[in-house]
């Protein structure tokens, strides 16, 4: 993106972060794109150098007061740094985590909002973008730029096949949705039959696979034909390489790329996918019910975009008093967590009598369809369900528009009610608006490419569509150039 605009406009100026300190990241950015960087620091050198700076009280206020945030949030959404607050699943133990507590959270929360407001301040940009929604560095940043009226927009997967997500922020504004109004002079002949044929995949019951699937069957088809001894003794080797590693070496910084702990969860991982272990799943039965698709955990789908409901037991436990009690509630686990939960997880469920632990190769479609309502925190099958004029309920705010066919109540309060009154109903679709007002917040480009290698040419065509929707955002109109209304009319 760098190279691209600075060919456009020789005068462009350019800082950025990444993550990994120990990388070789800023050499092949400097060496590939030949572009001046004002700065190019790494998250984890920041975060170690947090850690050697203690904070007051009067610190934390200070920014609380700047921002007008309690900045717990900041610490919710970062896996590491709020740890506790991953409940439902497995992740390998590092220097950082271990050493956690409230002080250090301080300590690198005030660390960050300084370090981001004296970057800023000095380099003084027209857009912050990021690449993806997650951790601590990310939401400190978001909220900071708001504070400093800095533009920031962070690019996410669409549920439109080929499509990359510009939102303002790290959590998209239902609002901005509403108001968007696209005109249909304005759309190109392949970009309305695009959308339509999504559309038309639904209501033919022939819907897309979701754009993880593929890697994620390519994987599990390479893991079933290695025979499970060469499997285990492969992973086995690896531990006890790690612990030996961990012994002889120890870790000089407080992150840690591959602890023996994380080959202990990628056995079990591995293990659980290949031979389908039974976890308790059962298989539907001729029943009413609500479905509840599990998230995968951590992810910023809980931890950014709902953290108050980043323990989906106590989620669960919350709609298993709130449903009918003519209805179980089917609780479906994500297949790529299948292995990667908390040893308990699953049992907590199964103790609630109205609750069904549906096995996670079970068709998901098949489930929504003989549904009575889909409830989810933010996930995508609220989209699907509504797409197939089924009802749906939302705990938490999605990065996709809700239109007139999803509820939410994040009131835990509401939630019988609103259940109670969602069962049955029957709606006007308006999908098809939904999907072309999605469209207007993406660009044309794989959401895979911004993290694959790829060639020049192909990385400079992401970086050229990337470029030109973020241009549109900052001349006030969506990615795809489409109008936003003013003032209070949703449009």
């Amino acid at each position: 993106m760098a190279r691209y605009w600075s060919e456009k406009n020789p005068k462009s100026k350019f800082a950025g972060m990444y993550v990994a300190k120990d990388c070789d990241i800023p050499n092949q950015i400097l060496h590939k794109d030949k572009v001046k960087y004002e700065f190019l620091d790494s998250y984890e050198a920041l975060i170690e150098e947090a850690v050697k700076t203690p904070t007051s009280e009067n610190e934390v206020q200070l920014w609380e007061n700047k921002l007008r945030s309690g900045l717990q949030d900041i610490i919710v959404a970062d896996r590491q740094i709020g740890r506790e607050y991953v409940k439902g699943g497995l992740l390998p133990d590092i220097v950082l985590s271990k050493m956690m507590n409230h002080d250090l959270q301080r300590s690198i929360v005030v660390f960050l909002l300084n370090y981001y407001e004296r970057q800023l301040r000095k380099f003084g940009p027209d857009l912050v973008f990021l690449p993806a929604a997650a951790a601590a560095h990310s939401v400190a940043l978001s909220k900071v730029c708001q504070w400093m009226n800095i533009p920031v927009v962070t690019a996410c997967s669409s549920l439109l096949p080929g499509r990359i997500q510009l939102c303002h922020g790290v959590i998209p504004s239902q609002a901005k949705y509403k108001r968007t109004r696209v005109e249909c002079e304005r759309i190109d002949v392949q970009r309305e039959k695009e959308l339509l044929e999504y559309h038309h995949k639904f209501t033919a019951e022939m819907p897309p696979l979701p754009s993880w699937s593929e890697a994620y069957f390519e994987q599990l088809e390479k893991l079933k034909k290695t025979s499970s001894v060469k499997r285990r003794l492969r992973l086995y080797r690896k531990r006890i390489t790690a612990l030996l590693s961990q012994i002889l070496f120890p870790p000089k910084g407080y992150y840690e790329r591959f602890p023996a702990s994380y080959w202990n969860v990628r056995l079990m991982h591995e293990q659980a996918q290949t031979t389908r272990m039974a976890k308790g799943f059962e298989d539907p039965k001729d029943e009413k019910f609500v479905l509840y698709p599990l998230h995968v955990d951590p992810e910023a789908s809980t931890m950014v975009l709902a953290p108050n409901f980043t323990d989906q037991i106590a989620a669960i436990e919350a709609l298993s008093r709130s449903i009918p009690l003519s209805h179980k509630l089917y609780v479906k686990d994500h297949q790529v967590m299948v292995g990667r939960r908390p040893y308990d997880f699953y049992s907590r469920i199964k103790e609630l009598h109205n609750v069904r632990l549906i096995s996670p190769w079970v068709n998901s479609m098949e489930l929504m369809r003989k549904s009575s309502l889909v409830v989810s925190v933010t996930g995508s099958c609220c989209w699907e369900a509504s797409l197939l004029s089924i009802p749906s309920l939302l705990m938490g705010s999605p990065n996709y528009p809700v239109g007139n066919a999803v509820v939410q109540c994040s009131d835990l309060k509401r939630l019988p009610q609103q259940i109670y009154s969602l069962i049955g109903t029957h709606f006007d679709s308006d999908g098809m608006n939904r999907i072309m007002v999605l469209d207007s917040w993406c660009v044309n480009a794989e959401n895979m490419a911004m993290w694959s290698r790829g060639n020049a040419d192909e990385n400079l065509k992401t970086a050229k569509s990337l470029c030109e929707g973020l241009e549109n955002m900052i001349a006030g109109f969506t990615p795809r150039g489409d109008f936003l209304l003013t003032g209070n009319d949703d449009g």
